[in-house]
């Protein structure tokens, strides 16, 4: 069984394109596939609705944790591990400059704009909050 880490290091030497894809295949091929990957898209789905339903409450990231439902979801079912795996590449075409420049950021930096981040979406969510109470 993998660990969260071991299965994140997976994802980040895996090939751009390739690796949710790589990923759902080696989930078939290890024993109760079937099973795991059910579990996965159960897990997907459940914890996008989360994100969904959290999204007008200020300071939950529900940004993130949509992201990590569609990577759950993508792990178990083939479509959305080839959709994922598209939408990364259409991502790294668009902002592979971004890309870059992020990565040579200063730890304090990308804290700093994550919490800029955060605060602006927090800020965003609250009032979408008020406009629909």
């Amino acid at each position: 069984m993998e660990t969260p880490g071991e299965l994140l290091q997976e994802i980040e030497e895996g090939a751009p394109g390739k690796r949710f894809q790589r990923l759902y295949r080696k989930r078939q091929q290890s024993a109760h596939g079937g099973l795991k990957n059910g579990a996965f898209v159960i897990g997907g789905l459940v914890v996008i609705a989360i994100g969904v339903v959290t999204y007008p409450i200020p300071v939950i990231p529900s940004e993130i944790v949509i992201l990590a439902g569609i990577a759950l979801l993508a792990q178990g079912w083939s479509v959305g591990a080839r959709a994922l795996d598209a939408a990364e590449l259409w991502v790294r075409r668009r902002f592979g400059w971004l890309i870059e420049k992020w990565k040579r950021l200063p730890k304090a930096a990308k804290i700093a704009l994550w919490i800029v981040w955060i605060a602006a979406i927090s800020g965003l969510s609250y009032g979408v909050y008020r406009a629909f109470k």
